[in-house]
């Protein structure tokens, strides 16, 4: 019996190759989550530059 498209297009997480594939991409999407969470809230109020400090920087370099 044939499938259906939907049955077609739902099979697919039954693969091995999407356990492999979720095996990699999931580490790094977690490290990709923890990196921008800790320069959102942690990293971005050390290194915040203003802008006065980039006009200072012109003009004394300009």
């Amino acid at each position: 019996m044939a499938k259906t498209w939907v049955e077609s297009i739902s099979a697919f997480h039954r693969a091995p190759v999407f356990k492999q594939v979720a095996i990699v991409l999931t580490p790094y999407a977690f490290y990709t989550a923890l990196v921008y969470l800790l320069d959102r809230f942690v990293i971005g109020e050390w290194l915040s530059i203003q802008s006065n400090f980039h006009a200072l920087l012109g003009t004394v370099l300009g």
